[in-house]
């Protein structure tokens, strides 16, 4: 039971990251962020930028939707 209930985890953890990366990060779609993330998220970008909140990591979303990688895919 105890395996079970940790690959279940271990599963919504899986599709919680793919629906981010594929539904929200790709897409640049602010409306998904309070419902996949909590209020106190913290970004760290890999350009060294850190972000906290919604609204700080809406107005991220929104840079990189206006950067030159838009056709970059994760």
């Amino acid at each position: 039971m105890r395996n079970q209930s940790r690959q279940s985890g271990v599963d919504r953890n899986r599709k919680l990251i793919e629906r981010f990366y594929s539904e929200m990060w790709n897409r640049f779609d602010k409306s998904l962020i309070p419902i996949l993330l909590t209020e106190d998220v913290r970004f760290r970008g890999s350009l060294g930028q850190h972000r906290n909140g919604y609204a700080e990591f809406t107005e991220q979303v929104r840079l990189s939707g206006d950067s030159a990688f838009t056709e970059l895919s994760v």
